[in-house]
């Protein structure tokens, strides 16, 4: 009957024992779902942030590509008005240049009108005088021939001297324009040099 009752009571604390390590493991096991779950959660947060940053990232760099384009675009606006009002200028310039050169020429050919009307009073003069007589007239006639051939090398002069003078003023304006496109940061010289007539 001893025997017995200390086989119950080994029994007992057999399962008391199983029971206690039933529950042991119970508790581990949810002490570990439990770590699991708030590690997922730190992983999840940590995913958030990091995309919230890369969009953050992402706007901030649209933001300045937008103000680049947008300081790229006013400067080229810019560039392009310097270079109308630039092309505007030099048109009236030439403009300018072109009315004195024909303003030039219109006083040349009045001179040269002068001369010419001269020349006819002169040959006039001449002719009624050589009536007179005639041996006069042979040495008029050479005076006559050497006067005209005077005035015509002073006109071939006068010519070649304003074709000089033509030349000279092509030639600087050429040069000006080479200046102001290599100036420009070979901002496009798209005009022509405009030469006179």
């Amino acid at each position: 009957m001893a025997s017995e009752k200390k086989k119950k009571k080994k029994k007992k604390k057999k399962k008391k024992k199983k029971k206690k390590k039933k529950k042991k493991k119970k508790k581990k096991k949810k002490k570990k779902k439990k770590k699991k779950k708030k590690k997922e959660e730190e992983e999840k947060k940590k995913k958030k942030k990091k995309q919230q940053q890369l969009q953050q990232q992402q706007q901030q760099q649209q933001q300045q590509q937008q103000q680049k384009k947008k300081k790229k675009k006013k400067k080229k606006k810019k560039k392009k008005k310097k270079k109308k009002k630039k092309k505007k200028k030099k048109k009236k310039e030439e403009e300018e240049e072109e009315e004195e050169e024909e303003e030039e020429e219109e006083e040349e050919e009045e001179e040269e009108e002068e001369e010419e009307e001269e020349e006819e009073e002169e040959e006039e003069e001449e002719e009624g005088s050589s009536s007179s007589s005639s041996s006069s007239s042979s040495s008029q006639l050479q005076k006559k021939m050497k006067k005209k051939k005077k005035k015509k090398k002073k006109k071939k002069k006068k010519k070649k001297k304003k074709k000089k003078k033509k030349k000279k003023k092509k030639k600087k304006r050429e040069e000006e324009e080479e200046e102001e496109e290599g100036g420009g940061g070979g901002g496009g010289g798209g005009e022509d040099g405009g030469g006179g007539k």
